[in-house]
């Protein structure tokens, strides 16, 4: 028996005292994942992320193709008409008594839209005109000129005529936060579930540790019994305490196998099979050992959400669409005078060559100007309507750009504390584990000197399991307040390294954007 306690001894101590990280090989059915290697396979692999960069790419080509409605287009047209009548009696007296002609009409020319809201039309047309009065029964009429019609009022104050273009642009804004809002939340809930696996592998040793010490000790105590040195009844306690041991074991594994199939889901990722064990490689570091002065982290994050946090961005750019919007009805609501003019130069003659002839002499000027005006009747009863809804949209707008600004500040000012409590804790935890640690050497000395009993053992050991169990949850509420205080502040995608600041704006890595595979 005395032979026994020192490797008894020895071994408790090696299980207690020497607890690295887990670090298990990648065997045949283990895959050993980073942090790194995890949240870059997310983001690539995750039907939420993909659904989301879609979204944003789709706003993206939307917003340029609102630039199309000032494009100049190339118009061709070809009318052909024929036409045959009798004359009236009076027609009839110079003109004969049946009436026929065919036209053969051809126009090109360039048409397009101003950024003042204006349009214009540049181009050439020629009809072909063969009826019986015509000179070899064939006439060539031709027109080079240019029109346009300009609005005076509705449709050119208030930004009007680029509202489209300026409120997709917005739209393209929003539609980009969002993509960065869902790539924060998932990578976040990535990193949450690799430490949850971490945490699980870790409680999985410790209960595998705990549950060899009990096997140990039911092995010195049947060895104590066949002496004489111990009772029945004692030796059935020992069972009993493995028992129970063998059961939290149990849970442990459970923890672990919920751990590996939460990361897989978030994954998403067909290459790993369903009975492939996923091996979380990073140690356990405590955040506590990181600088942190709260004052420089106040700042930091008070500064950095108005200028990144995704939610705040959206609120703040659907306010910018909506102040667009109410300039479009404002301008709306006026009425609508448009200024028309063209200028053109004709030609006449026998053939198409003859008919360019006359227009190059410029004897036969063209030109028009006029205003056109449009009030409605009852005072523009859809206008107005529209114009109130915008102005109510606007205010509502601003109200929850206001009320999303506030909840930020108060989450990131409880976060702030709540990290520093945590801290605190943590440190704590720290010192109860080496003082846990401390009281079972003593115990495990006084069995080895005889003075003590499995009991007080096995309570010393729980007292440390509950402490190192008490230190990880401590750790993970912990790395749990500061990923929350990241995405509040907006800089969640900042530290991973899948965005920068290129001058005031937020850029994401392009790689984000067009889908390929990161390196």
């Amino acid at each position: 028996m005395k032979r026994l306690q020192p490797i008894l001894f020895v071994s408790i101590s090696v299980l207690f005292l020497a607890v690295p990280p887990l670090a298990v090989a990648d065997g045949q059915n283990g895959l050993e994942l980073t942090l790194d290697q995890v949240v870059r396979d997310v983001v690539l692999h995750n039907p939420l992320v993909r659904e989301a960069r879609l979204q944003y790419l789709i706003s993206r080509n939307e917003a340029e193709a609102e630039w199309g409605t000032f494009e100049p287009e190339l118009v061709a047209r070809y009318d052909h008409s024929k036409l045959e009548r009798e004359n009236s009696a009076l027609q009839a007296i110079t003109l004969g008594r049946d009436f026929f002609e065919k036209n053969d009409e051809y126009g090109l020319g360039i048409e397009g839209t101003l950024f003042s809201g204006g349009t214009y039309r540049f181009g050439y047309s020629l009809n072909r005109m063969k009826n019986p009065y015509t000179d070899e029964g064939r006439e060539y009429q031709a027109f080079l000129g240019m029109s346009g019609e300009q609005p005076l009022l509705k449709g050119l104050t208030h930004g009007a005529p680029t509202a489209g273009l300026r409120a997709a642009r917005q739209s393209r804004f929003v539609a980009f936060h969002s993509y960065r809002k869902q790539l924060m939340e998932t990578v976040s809930m990535t990193e949450s579930a690799y430490w949850n696996l971490t945490f699980a592998q870790e409680e999985q040793k410790m209960m595998s540790n705990s549950v060899e010490i009990a096997r140990k000790i039911l092995e010195d105590s049947r060895e104590r019994v066949k002496a004489g040195k111990m009772t029945e009844l004692d030796l059935m306690e020992a069972e009993a305490e493995l028992f129970v041991r063998l059961s939290q074991l149990a849970d442990a594994e459970q923890k672990l196998f919920d751990g590996m199939v939460q990361l897989k889901l978030l994954l998403s990722d067909t290459r790993i099979s369903q009975d492939r064990r996923l091996i979380a490689a990073d140690p356990i570091v405590s955040p506590t050992s990181e600088s942190w002065n709260p004052e420089e982290q106040r700042d930091f994050s008070l500064t950095w959400a108005l200028r990144a946090q995704p939610d705040f961005m959206m609120r703040l750019e659907e306010l910018q669409r909506e102040k667009i919007i109410l300039g479009f009805q404002l301008d709306q609501r006026l009425p609508e005078l448009n200024l028309k003019g063209s200028v053109g130069f004709n030609g006449l003659g026998d053939s198409l060559g003859g008919s360019m002839e006359k227009i190059g002499t410029f004897d036969f000027p063209a030109w028009s100007v006029g205003l056109e005006l449009r009030v409605p009747m009852l005072l523009g009863i859809r206008e107005r309507n529209r114009l109130e809804a915008a102005i109510l949209k606007s205010k509502l707008a601003e109200a929850r750009l206001e009320a999303m600004e506030y909840e930020i500040m108060n989450s990131i000012e409880t976060l702030l504390l709540k990290v520093s409590t945590l801290r605190e804790r943590v440190a704590n935890a720290n010192k109860v584990v080496d003082f846990r640690n401390r009281m079972l050497d003593v115990e495990l000395s006084r069995l080895e000197a005889g003075k003590s009993n499995t009991r007080l053992i096995y309570a010393a050991e729980e007292e440390l399991t509950k402490a190192r169990r008490w230190e990880l949850e401590s750790i993970a509420a912990l790395r749990e307040a500061m990923m929350q205080l990241a995405y509040f502040r907006g800089s969640v995608l900042l530290d991973k390294g899948f965005e920068s600041i290129e001058g005031e704006q937020v850029v994401l890595s392009e790689q984000l954007l067009i889908g390929v595979t990161l390196p």
